[in-house]
């Protein structure tokens, strides 16, 4: 079946916070993929995560509701202590979160269910210097999919500071403020459609 745009799931800690809001930020208003965000947040923080992102992106930006549509041009945050997972009917889930562990691996449950949805038309991205998601990245990268990380420090080496495992499921590696601008030629250069 063919779906009505990219997607672009994004895996970030609480502390990587700025970082999400200055990249979906960087984003023109008429950008034509979803966004859905995996943001590590304690269960009782309070709902604001969405509020900040509206006051900082272009785009439409609101909290995932279960069998809603993804559309284009929409950015889908995960409520506290929900796991966001896209549905094969091109739908949004949710789940209780407490059926994952720690927040990157509700990131990964979120990649791999994107990826067996959009296959081709899946981008990840992991926003930390570390080496979470990777299984995520995994997912993304077997269905032909592109994989994004931030490169922590400017001055590094972009592959350099990753470990061997991760090293072999990223595509680019980059400054976070590279990472808009890039992300609108990708997504020009993608499929138009797919076939699943």
């Amino acid at each position: 079946m063919a779906w009505p745009c990219n997607i672009i799931v994004i895996g970030a800690s609480l502390g990587n916070l700025d970082a999400v809001c200055k990249l979906c930020g960087s984003l023109p208003a008429d950008f034509p993929a979803a966004i859905l965000i995996a943001l590590d947040t304690a269960p009782r923080n309070p709902r604001l995560f969405a509020e900040i992102m509206r006051r900082c992106a272009p785009l439409k930006v609101s909290y995932a509701h279960a069998g809603e549509e993804i559309l284009p041009g929409h950015i889908y945050v995960a409520p506290p202590n929900r796991q966001l997972i896209v549905n094969d009917d091109n739908c949004l889930d949710l789940e209780d979160e407490s059926r994952v562990g720690h927040s990157f691996e509700a990131a990964d449950r979120l990649f791999a269910s994107a990826a067996d949805v959009y296959g081709s038309r899946t981008i990840g991205i992991v926003l930390t210097g570390g080496n979470e998601g990777t299984e995520g990245l995994r997912a993304v990268k077997a269905v032909g999919g592109l994989t994004l990380v931030q490169r922590a420090r400017a001055e590094a080496e972009p592959r350099a500071q990753l470990s061997a495992r991760l090293r072999a499921m990223v595509d680019y590696c980059m400054p976070l403020g590279d990472i808009g601008s890039f992300l609108g030629t990708l997504v020009e250069e993608m499929p138009a459609r797919m076939t699943h």
